[in-house]
């Protein structure tokens, strides 16, 4: 029995021994940590970031070195710059000058309150234009800062010929975004102000078409492959006159009579057609169509040989 204790407490001190040194050998070999810190929620562009902004996570150091050798590692790091661009939540805060300003940049990133100032982050060969955009120009107002798109214009003028659309600029950057609501005869109304950043001949085509006549806002990604687009006619989505000229008239009293058409594009489209078609086709058709009055008038005397 003496002995079978003995050999007990042997077992015993043998086991505590042993853990002990697997403990030390342990933390001895134990791979080294650090913090590294990223967003606790969206950061958006142009934020000076706060340290209520940040959560921080430990990981290995051997893991920060390979993946996230530019990680802020310390709040000191990064609370007080301002972001180039967004940060979505729970990605690495990186001190990279390229999405940060840092250090002794800061203050001229400010203006005299203390705020953010935008025209800091233009480039001295850019320039910003805001064009004012429908929730179908703007993809349903989900257009957002730091966006890549495309200019799509159509002119609004029915003088210009065949109604058309044409990409007139490729992979501009979306700068800012703002909604701006107002009521009007118990209605609400929606815009989008979407301000891009062109260069200087860019800016001008932008003015010129936001003036002149509608634009539309393709999304694309940002490095997108690009082509020649060419323009898209009215007349391209309609039967081929040559080959079947009467199916052609069939379609234009159809359109003619649609109320669901707009009688802005039931000019276009009859003054875009009328040599091609026949002026007298045409005007035997609005002659007899159920177009309100006054808008008969001005279209036949657009058909006739006087509104040549």
């Amino acid at each position: 029995m003496a002995l079978s204790n003995k050999l007990r407490t042997g077992i015993i001190i043998f086991c505590v021994v042993l853990e002990v040194i697997v403990v030390l050998y342990a933390f001895m070999h134990r791979e080294p940590t650090v913090t590294i810190y990223s967003a606790k929620e969206d950061i958006d562009f142009y934020t000076i970031i706060t340290e209520e902004m940040l959560e921080k996570t430990v990981v290995s150091e051997k893991t920060a070195n390979e993946l996230f050798p530019k990680a802020a590692r310390s709040a000191e790091d990064v609370v007080g710059c301002i972001t180039r661009t967004a940060f979505p939540a729970k990605s690495v805060i990186e001190l990279d000058p390229e999405k940060l300003v840092m250090g002794e940049e800061i203050p001229y990133a400010k203006d005299s309150s203390g705020n953010v100032n935008r025209r800091y982050f233009v480039r001295r060969e850019e320039r910003l234009v805001t064009i004012s955009l429908d929730s179908v120009g703007s993809l349903n107002y989900t257009i957002k800062k730091g966006d890549f798109v495309d200019v799509i214009y159509t002119p609004s003028d029915a003088s210009s010929g065949t109604p058309y659309s044409n990409v007139v600029l490729q992979g501009v950057k979306v700068f800012d975004v703002e909604d701006v609501i107002s009521e009007s005869d118990n209605m609400i109304n929606k815009k989008q102000n979407v301000t891009l950043v062109a260069d200087e001949q860019s800016a001008v085509v932008l003015v010129s078409a936001n003036r002149n006549g509608i634009i539309n806002l393709a999304l694309t990604p940002k490095d997108a492959i690009y082509s020649d687009v060419q323009a898209v006619k009215v007349t391209d989505f309609m039967p081929d006159v040559r080959s079947s000229k009467a199916d052609t008239l069939d379609y234009i009293k159809y359109f003619v009579n649609n109320a669901e058409m707009t009688n802005t594009n039931k000019k276009k489209i009859l003054g875009a057609l009328a040599d091609e078609l026949g002026r007298e086709s045409l005007y035997e058709i609005v002659a007899e169509s159920s177009l309100d009055e006054d808008l008969k008038t001005e279209i036949l005397s657009m058909l006739s040989d006087e509104g040549k």
